[in-house]
């Protein structure tokens, strides 16, 4: 599971830029071959990026899956601490009020997500965000669709291990919320699940996605967005990928090969993700961010099968909808 319910001892993880990490702090690998940690597939080390120096660790390319993952992965107190560590210092930044986001933008990012769902006439929707802070995005995309289907109930249950767990909050009386830290403690079905910007730093990266396409309801749907960023590191070395609360490089030819396996899903969308910044908070990084993903935008008009050739989008975002259970 990706939750322990262990909390180790914290301590100060420099999470940007190249870390130094020795051996003490990373699981013990095979240095010869490298599985890839979603299909098991060997890859080769030639012509990977180095994201640490002492011992050398790189990212790897799975040939079969396209995942793109660290030769040797960090243990899991270093794990925790870094992972603390980069979604910490995206709440500092991003805070407005009390809420805890790691999106400058939420309310387009909730927008996106209500406008592509349809809800039938059941009288609750579930929601599961899955590394959704406090539900910022999930209660805006509740309200969204409260808008449209006024006499829905919903109910949102929030899995992340950074916060610290409150009690159901009512935000309406239509809108309930539920927070955990464990993701099994919400084993049941839902008619959504979000991933917004999380899957990258889950160790167990099969295990979870699994456990959430078998929480979806038939009919469901489910979101992510995943930052895909070592073509742009690789032309530009002064970037850092963020290793050890990174884990994982995640763009559009992992989603498609994984929804090409799982034929009991269709998928509704598939396009790079938004600009996380905005224009007024960061004007040039946005202006940057945005022209960076015009190529790819255009190349999904003319191909539907996620081979993009222009790689520098710098991240992608997925809809999907589940057809039926897997015999």
């Amino acid at each position: 599971m990706y939750f322990k319910s262990n909390k180790p001892k914290k301590r100060g993880v420099n999470f940007f830029g190249l870390n130094y990490l020795n051996e003490n702090a990373l699981l013990k690998l095979d240095k010869i071959n490298f599985k890839c940690p979603y299909c098991q597939t060997l890859a080769k080390k030639k012509g990977q990026i180095k994201i640490n120096k002492n011992p050398s660790v790189f990212l790897m390319s799975c040939a079969k899956c396209h995942l793109k993952f660290p030769s040797q992965l960090p243990s899991d107190e270093t794990l925790h601490n870094s992972v603390e560590c980069f979604y910490n210092s995206f709440y500092e930044k991003y805070r407005t009020n009390t809420s805890k986001i790691s999106f400058s933008n939420p309310d387009n990012l909730a927008n996106n997500i209500a406008e592509k769902v349809e809800i039938d006439r059941r009288k609750s929707f579930r929601i599961l965000d899955f590394g959704g802070g406090d539900g910022t995005i999930s209660k805006m995309v509740a309200s969204r669709l409260l808008e449209e289907y006024p006499a829905i109930k919903f109910d949102i249950y929030v899995v992340d291990k950074v916060i610290k767990v409150k009690k159901e909050q009512k935000i309406n009386s239509n809108i309930t919320v539920r927070q955990s830290n464990y993701i099994n403690n919400c084993q049941q079905k839902y008619e959504l699940i979000l991933a917004v910007a999380v899957l990258g730093h889950v160790k167990e990266i099969n295990e979870t996605l699994n456990e959430m396409f078998d929480y979806l309801n038939v009919g469901g749907y489910f979101f992510t967005t995943t930052p895909y960023v070592s073509p742009i590191i690789r032309i530009l070395p002064i970037l850092k990928f963020g290793y050890p609360g990174v884990l994982y490089d995640i763009g559009a030819e992992f989603w498609h090969s994984l929804f090409r396996e799982r034929k009991n899903f269709k998928i509704l969308s598939s396009r790079p993700s938004m600009v996380e910044s905005s224009y007024k908070g960061s004007f040039f990084r946005t202006l940057i961010g945005t022209v960076l993903k015009i190529p790819a935008l255009i190349e999904i008009h003319f191909k539907k099968d996620g081979n993009i050739l222009w790689p520098y989008y710098g991240g992608w975002e997925l809809f999907a909808q589940k057809d039926d259970e897997l015999p």
